[in-house]
């Protein structure tokens, strides 16, 4: 569904909003392995191996950073809400996101959403939309490929119609059947400069590992930045109380550095409803 990308970069651009289809459940596998080699071998596999800094800006679904390359079923919506506190030097920021996303047509998604946003006596509201479409999906066995335009625009600075608009492209790629999945991004943002008044483009990247870790529970490692900022890391959690309809999920993450003072706590609910086509 539709990350928002979600979201521009909580750390550094600001923050997209992640959606997209019922998270999988998966078989407990992975817990045979010994944890601590198990994380250091798929963080390899998935940062090292596949040779790709993914890219953002990918409307994820809830609370993943890192979109993956599926959609909502065919006329089936998907609703994301989720509370996001985000700290750094300056008063720390309290977001509530909201956001829908269905699917017209067969692989195609097409997702709205907005956010109102609390820091000090500061307010702000922004509000995003997104076009995705898969070209190849994947299962157990099998890639999978997407691309997804979406905007994102802060009442505050941008004085058109169009924000920071985001172009990406989306690969999934089973390591372990669906119990082990590695998500990609990459693409590019005209994000609008502050400072000197002006859109300017840069690249964005994210990869994400996508575990089962218990029945109806996943898990998910992720690195995730834009071109000249310091790159971010998320660990997030998703349980499915109702398996395909209704998720609740929670993620926290920081910028790398040890004087690094950016860091993101959200906490979320996700509502995904049957088909509604005849």
């Amino acid at each position: 569904m539709f990350r928002t990308t979600r979201k521009k970069y909580p750390f550094m651009l600001g923050t997209w909003p992640a959606n997209r289809h019922a998270e999988r459940s998966a078989p407990l596998t992975i817990a045979t392995m010994p944890l601590a080699p198990a994380l250091k071998a798929v963080l390899k596999t998935a940062l090292l191996a596949t040779g790709v800094m993914a890219a953002f800006p990918a409307l994820a679904g809830r609370p993943l950073m890192t979109d993956d390359a599926d959609v909502v079923a065919p006329g089936a919506c998907q609703i994301e809400s989720w509370m996001q506190r985000t700290g750094n030097e300056a008063p720390s920021e309290k977001t509530l996101w909201l956001n829908a996303a269905c699917s017209p047509v067969d692989r195609t998604e097409l997702g709205l959403g907005g956010a109102r946003g609390v820091s000090g006596i500061d307010r702000g509201t922004l509000t995003t939309w997104q076009v995705k479409h898969v070209i190849q999906r994947y299962d157990d066995v099998s890639r999978g490929l997407a691309v997804a335009l979406a905007d994102q625009r802060d009442r505050r600075s941008h004085r058109n119609a169009l924000g920071d608009t985001s172009a990406i492209g989306i690969a999934s790629f089973p390591l372990a059947g669906d119990t082990l999945m590695a998500h990609v991004n990459a693409g590019v943002t005209r994000a609008w400069n502050t400072d000197t008044h002006r859109y300017r483009g840069r690249g964005t990247w994210s990869s994400a590992l996508d575990m089962g870790v218990a029945p109806r529970t996943r898990a998910a490692i992720e690195a995730y930045g834009v071109t000249g900022e310091r790159p971010a890391w998320q660990v997030s959690l998703r349980h499915d109380v109702i398996p395909d309809r209704m998720q609740i999920d929670a993620s926290a993450g920081h910028t790398f550095g040890r004087n690094a003072a950016n860091s993101i706590v959200t906490v979320g609910i996700v509502i995904t409803t049957a088909s509604l086509l005849p």
